[in-house]
């Protein structure tokens, strides 16, 4: 049976914080309209709240706000703007520059088990989702700090009184990406049919370089409605049954209308206790998958050489995990890891930190860490003590606010002070050290690669129009 919880909303996304500081629900906030209504400007311009002329670019993204189809999304006061650029910036620092970049969309009814194939086919290698910026509007959602009252309030409305905003992200964060040569997948249905005819003719105008693939994740209809019940049990999220057959009609159809004009669409069966890839279609035409692999997947998608030797990537990771004191892997551009590490430097608790997006082999050894049976996370920060798992940001939080968080970090920091310095160093032959060692010229004839610069990310392309699906 699947587990309907993401790992993603494990690892962080359930937090609301922005760079200058926590997000504060403002008194008076109307849980009857959506976001995008409570926290829109009235008058004025783009990046002023009061309307005037000298407010300046405030957001970092003013380029492509500029270019969106205010009409529909308005203009938003600019500390929402600064927490909407903390959102997207999470999201976009994935990933490197490519060539011949990919744009994937997923398609498929919710519950078809979407998310559940794509984390999969990453844990394998087949689809690197820590060398892939991840476009998806439900975890912008989760992270407002509106969201919980949304679904306390009213469950059924939840989603759609946030989905103004969350597209909106969505298009900002998809665009940058776009912008800047990555590979993206778009987590969606894909359900209508005429928008994304839309969007695919604007990729192929504006993008050139980019191959689009399309991914379709099938379920019975039984199954569907199951794992649908299910989640809503977890989450609080209730998506109406009539909704749910409605995208279980359409997107079959919308699927077949877009694949000509897409380069590779896979068809995955997820009925069982791992999905199957049962056919494809690229420039040759469409194929049965006969032989019942993977690689016509991987081929195309597994852009990470070195995480063909798993074995080496584990043992690093397993040996630095196993360290005595506490560990932080994290990343530069994450305000969920700026969050914890703040955190931890508040309660005086020594650390090390592994910035894995500045660490050669940092996406091969995020693919370890979410492939590990006792914490399974993909998203950074994950936080170790004692070679124990405690959890991501809102983990640590919770367990901070409950009193149990400096305990248990200080017993794993006494322990690897007792151990002396070598037991706080980095084990040899690791990521950081080999780093390190190539700063101080140890490793003649290594090329230090520079850092990864930060990506954008969205939830929607990159079109001046509104998000209807």
């Amino acid at each position: 049976m699947q587990s309907t919880t993401r790992s993603r909303d494990r690892c962080g996304w359930k937090e609301s914080d922005y760079s200058q500081g926590d997000w504060r629900i403002p008194f008076g906030y109307d849980f009857s309209r959506s976001t995008s209504e409570n926290y829109r400007v009235r008058h004025g311009n783009i990046n002023d709240e009061d309307g005037g002329r000298d407010a300046g670019k405030v957001s970092d993204y003013y380029a492509v706000r500029a270019t969106r189809d205010h009409s529909y999304h308005g203009h938003y006061t600019r500390q929402r703007q600064l927490f909407q650029d903390s959102l997207v910036n999470n999201v976009v620092g994935a990933s490197s520059r490519k060539e011949h970049p990919w744009i994937v969309f997923t398609a498929g009814a919710m519950g078809a088990g979407k998310s559940h194939t794509i984390n999969w086919m990453s844990e394998k290698g087949y689809f690197p989702l820590p060398d892939i910026v991840t476009v998806d509007p439900d975890l912008f959602k989760a992270s407002f700090p509106e969201w919980p009252e949304y679904l306390r309030h009213c469950p059924d409305t939840a989603g759609s009184l946030t989905r103004r905003e969350s597209g909106y992200l969505v298009e900002i964060a998809q665009e940058v990406a776009m912008s800047q040569m990555k590979n993206i997948w778009v987590d969606g249905s894909l359900r209508d049919s005429k928008w994304y005819e839309q969007v695919f003719e604007d990729i192929r105008k504006t993008h050139p370089t980019y191959r689009i693939a399309i991914l379709y994740v099938h379920a019975s209809e039984e199954q569907v409605l199951e794992r649908a019940r299910r989640r809503a049990e977890e989450t609080g999220r209730v998506v109406p049954e009539a909704e749910i057959k409605d995208s279980l009609y359409r997107v079959p159809r919308t699927v077949a209308m877009l694949m000509p004009r897409a380069d590779f669409v896979a068809h995955i069966k997820n009925d069982g206790d791992q999905p199957r890839l049962t056919g494809f279609c690229d420039w040759k035409g469409c194929h049965r998958n006969v032989l019942g692999g993977w690689n016509e997947v991987k081929d195309r998608f597994a852009t990470l050489p070195e995480f063909s030797d798993r074995t080496m990537w584990t043992a690093i990771v397993e040996r630095n995990i196993s360290m005595p004191g506490v560990l932080v892997f994290s990343k530069t551009y994450c305000s969920f890891c700026a969050k914890l590490k703040a955190l931890l430097r508040e309660l005086r608790i020594p650390f090390r930190t592994e910035e894995l997006d500045k660490t050669q082999g940092g996406a091969a050894m995020q693919l370890v860490l979410a492939s590990r049976p006792t914490s399974r996370c993909l998203t950074v920060p994950q936080l170790f003590a004692g070679g124990n798992f405690i959890g991501g940001c809102s983990d640590a939080l919770v367990l901070h606010a409950q009193g149990k968080l400096e305990p248990l970090l200080r017993a794993a920091a006494g322990e690897a002070l007792r151990g002396g310095e070598a037991a706080l160093a980095p084990p040899a032959g690791s990521a950081a050290v080999e780093a390190a060692e190539r700063r101080r010229g140890k490793k003649k004839g290594c090329v230090e690669k520079a850092g990864e610069p930060p990506v954008d990310r969205g939830d929607r392309p990159p079109l001046n129009r509104s998000l209807s699906a």
